[in-house]
């Protein structure tokens, strides 16, 4: 995959009037970004209609994301995360613009070809299965892989819901609307112990994953048994589109969906710094020091291939792939700020009349008689006024 730096990238240090100072240092939400970026060129590019999906089954499946088992009724295969190839076409050699994605089965009664290319079509997925083949993608498994983990019971676990939610209602398969309720609802199986077809080759009886593979880890199989519930709750909390929105302090932002539900735990890149965040079970995330935007990626369009005949004329699977798309904010809001008004308080008092000390002079007349009247006004002024007496005649 090309590795481009995370300003360029994002094309948004240009856009935003934000200027780029040395080396980016990405992170892996950053990688994520580019991935996606690079995937979104492709599918947009000139050979749009006729960029291929080859789905590589048998041994080129992807380690750790998959097990062999059967899931309710549905017979033992590869299930879990599919490996696909996705290039233009034509592409030519040596084919460099070769991307590798995960992608899901949407058939449940066909099986997959090895090494069939395909074209693909874009589609309508129902909103939750578009979050699910988004977050469940290759970087996912990729980033439990390399951090000495794997990705077998979640995936397994999207597939199963992928069967759930686009196969059964679409194609006529009866991997969960063949179970008797509540069973039947995905949203029922929280704490659903599985159970192992009396009859391995006609499952009618199985509950959650089973295998015979004696490969197949147990504890996976349980892991991925309640995960159907799990992730059916995950799919329906953040389903839908995305987008940010500020603070009131402007101290940070908040990623939700159009009905205002937290979008948690999902990476937040920060402009040229490289920081990172994971928002919150609010879906906030704070604002580094001096960062002038943020990024991150929502679901995006999915695509799925129509299926194509092998050699031998068998038709194969279909496959869904969904791409992230970018979403950005910039740092630019202005706090709210909140005034409270006091009312002044006013005191008034009657005149209050103040005699003078006598002056030792027995007759007053000819004199001023000086009366002081103080009043308070407000600021506590003292008004004097003076009166004159009228002379008497001599």
């Amino acid at each position: 995959m090309k590795r481009l730096t995370l300003g360029l990238a994002f094309g948004l240090v240009a856009a935003f009037g934000a200027s780029s100072s040395g080396t980016v240092h990405g992170g892996e939400g950053a990688d994520r970004i580019d991935y996606y970026i690079e995937l979104n060129t492709l599918f947009d590019s000139a050979t749009q209609g006729s960029v291929f999906v080859n789905p590589l089954g048998g041994g080129e499946g992807l380690t750790g994301a998959y097990m062999v088992a059967g899931v309710n009724n549905h017979n033992e295969s590869m299930l879990g995360g599919i490996n696909v190839i996705v290039a233009p076409d034509p592409c030519p050699a040596p084919c460099e613009t070769m991307i590798g994605m995960v992608g899901y089965c949407t058939e449940a009664d066909v099986a997959a070809s090895n090494l069939q290319p395909s074209e693909y079509v874009e589609i309508a997925l129902d909103p939750k299965l578009q979050y699910l083949s988004f977050k469940y993608d290759y970087y996912f498994w990729y980033n439990a892989a390399t951090s000495g983990g794997d990705a077998i019971s979640e995936m397994a676990a999207v597939q199963a819901l992928t069967w759930a939610w686009q196969s059964d209602p679409n194609t006529g398969s009866t991997v969960f609307a063949g179970m008797s309720a509540p069973l039947n609802d995905p949203y029922n199986w929280d704490g659903v112990s599985r159970n192992t077809p009396t009859d391995t080759e006609t499952p009618t009886d199985g509950i959650g994953f089973w295998s015979t593979d004696t490969e197949t880890s147990a504890t996976d199989m349980d892991d991925a048994t309640q995960a159907i519930y799990d992730i059916a709750v995950e799919a329906q909390n953040k389903a839908g589109v995305w987008s940010f929105s500020h603070s009131s302090d402007a101290e940070g932002i908040y990623l939700l969906n159009e009905n205002g539900l937290p979008i948690y735990g999902e990476t937040v890149v920060f402009d040229d710094h490289g920081a990172e965040a994971v928002t919150d079970s609010t879906g906030y995330v704070e604002w580094p020091e001096g960062s002038m935007y943020a990024v991150t990626l929502k679901p995006g369009r999915s695509f799925e291939t129509p299926g194509v005949p092998d050699a031998e004329g068998n038709t194969s699977q279909n496959i869904v792939v969904t791409l992230g798309e970018t979403i950005s904010i910039l740092n630019n809001h202005t706090p709210e700020i909140t005034t409270t008004t006091v009312a002044e308080e006013t005191t008034t008092s009657e005149p209050e009349l103040i005699e003078l000390p006598a002056t030792g002079v027995d007759d007053t007349s000819g004199f001023f008689t000086l009366t002081l009247i103080s009043t308070l006004l407000g600021g506590g002024l003292a008004i004097a006024a003076v009166t004159r007496r009228n002379r008497e005649a001599c």
